[in-house]
C-alpha cells in the first residue's frame, strides 16, 4: 500500500481501533473458550460431576497444583518414574511409584522391586536373557505346541492394578454379566468371568482387598437376575427355577485360555476351561458333572420378564 492510500485510511481507521482491539480480544477469548469447553467436558464433567468422582477431582487438583508448584527434583528420579507404570498400588511397600522411585536412586530397594511391572513381561524377559522382545514373544506363543497366547490388557488392568475394577464390582449400580461372547469369540473369552470372580475375588487376591463369597455369589446370581427382570430365578426358594451349581470352592481353577477351532467353516473361538464344579443343574436337570458335560440341555429361550411360578 503506497503512502498516499495510508495517508487516507489512517483518519478513517483511526477512530475506530480501540472497537478492532476489543474486537480481537473478544475473538482471542472466544476461540480459547471453544477449545477449552470440550476439553473441560472430557477431562472434567464427564469424569467428576457426571460420575461424582470426588476422588478424580482431588486428584486433577493435586496434578495441577503440582505441576504449578513443582520443584527441582533429581532427574534420575524422572527417568525411573517414566519406566514405572504410575498405578501407585503400593504394592512394593512404599506410598507409590514416585515414592518407589526416590528409593530406587537413594539404593534403598531394587528396581524389580515393582510388583506390577514384574519380571514376566516380555520386555522384562528380554532383558534378562539377552534377547529381542520379538524373539522372547515368538517363543511364547510357539510354547505348549503353539498355543501360547499373550496378554496386553488396555483397560481396567492397564496400570497394573484392579483397584477401579475393585470400585465397579463393589458400586449398587454394576451388574455382573457377560458380553462381547458373539461378536469377538475369537479375541476374549468372557465366559471365564463367573470363575474368575469367586476364585481372584473371593480367594486368591493378594494386592488389594478381597470380597466376600455370599456378596459374589448374589451379585452375579440374585443380583443380574433382577436386573433383567428374571424373578424366577437367582433364588434357593421355592416356586424358583432349581438352576444351582455345586461348587469345591478350595478345587476351583481355571485353566489357560486356548484357541479352537471347532465352529462352522473352521471358524475358531477362544476358550477357557475350568475345574472345580461337581455339579451343574438348570431347571432341576444335570447339565454337567465333575467338570464334564452331560449332554442335558434344558435350556430354552426366555421372553420378557419372569415371574414365580
Amino acid at each position: 500500500m503506497n503512502s498516499a492510500a495510508r495517508a487516507l485510511l489512517r483518519p478513517l481507521v483511526a477512530p475506530l481501533w480501540p472497537a478492532f482491539r476489543e474486537l480481537i480480544v473478544l475473538s482471542t477469548f472466544v476461540n480459547l473458550l471453544a477449545l477449552g469447553v470440550p476439553i473441560f467436558v472430557m477431562q472434567v464433567y464427564d469424569r467428576v460431576v457426571f460420575h461424582a468422582g470426588l476422588a478424580t477431582l482431588q486428584g486433577l487438583v493435586i496434578g495441577i497444583a503440582g505441576k504449578l508448584f513443582a520443584v527441582d527434583t533429581d532427574p534420575r528420579i524422572e527417568k525411573v518414574t517414566e519406566m514405572l507404570p504410575g498405578a501407585n498400588c503400593g504394592g512394593c511397600g512404599r506410598a507409590g511409584c514416585a515414592d518407589f522411585a526416590k528409593a530406587v536412586c537413594a539404593g534403598e530397594i531394587l528396581p524389580g522391586g515393582c510388583p506390577v511391572n514384574g519380571m514376566e513381561s516380555i520386555a522384562a524377559i528380554a532383558e534378562r536373557s539377552g534377547r529381542t522382545p520379538q524373539a522372547v514373544a515368538l517363543d511364547e506363543m510357539m510354547a505348549r505346541d503353539g498355543k501360547g497366547l499373550l496378554m496386553l490388557p488396555f483397560e481396567n488392568y492397564a496400570y497394573g492394578s484392579l483397584d477401579v475394577v475393585h470400585e465397579m464390582i463393589t458400586d449398587p449400580a454394576t451388574v455382573l454379566g457377560v458380553a462381547d461372547g458373539g461378536a469377538h469369540v475369537g479375541v476374549i473369552c468372557d465366559a471365564s468371568s463367573p470363575t474368575s470372580l469367586l476364585t481372584l475375588w473371593g480367594r486368591d487376591r493378594t494386592r488389594g482387598p478381597k470380597l466376600g463369597l455370599e456378596f459374589l455369589i448374589a451379585k452375579q446370581t440374585r443380583g443380574t437376575a433382577e436386573a433383567y427382570g428374571l424373578m424366577d430365578r437367582g433364588l434357593l426358594a421355592p416356586g424358583h427355577k432349581a438352576d444351582i451349581n455345586v461348587i469345591d470352592f478350595d478345587a476351583l481353577t481355571l485353566k489357560r485360555p486356548e484357541v479352537v477351532y471347532d465352529l462352522p467353516a473352521g471358524g475358531r473361538r477362544l476358550i477357557q476351561r475350568a475345574s472345580g464344579y461337581r455339579h451343574t443343574f438348570n431347571a432341576g436337570v444335570e447339565t454337567m458333572q465333575n467338570d464334564e458335560l452331560t449332554g442335558e440341555r434344558p435350556g430354552r429361550l426366555v421372553r420378557g420378564a419372569q415371574t414365580p411360578a
